[in-house]
């Protein structure tokens, strides 16, 4: 079951009480584009700009995430049309070492 089943009712401006921003359809669409393709298994390659790549590809559809020492990019294709979810790479604040189970900032 999807954990997106009920965003639809955080399309108002508000919703959190906090004058949070609305969640558009398209906004919770790709969201559902996303989780739909965690589920599957990605296509795993290294690039020439030192990142690698991961490439889920559900038809038509494809989502990418490219992972850099510094911060992710994630972008994709959904319905014909491109999304970029994060332009720029992001650093992350924290990460979880799996094999210690340690945070390191």
């Amino acid at each position: 079951m999807s954990q997106l089943k009920d965003f639809e009712k955080y399309n108002m401006r508000n919703w959190d009480g906090y004058d949070g921003d609305p969640i558009t359809a398209k906004t919770l669409k790709i969201a559902r584009f996303i989780e739909k393709c965690v589920g599957e298994r990605p296509d795993i390659a290294p690039a020439g700009d030192g990142s690698i790549c991961f490439e889920w590809v559900l038809g038509p559809d494809k989502l990418f995430l490219d992972v850099y020492a510094n911060g992710l990019s994630i972008y994709g294709m959904l319905d014909g049309e491109t999304f970029h979810t994060i332009r720029e790479r992001i650093k992350p604040t924290t990460i979880v070492t799996e094999q210690e189970g340690k945070i390191e900032k």
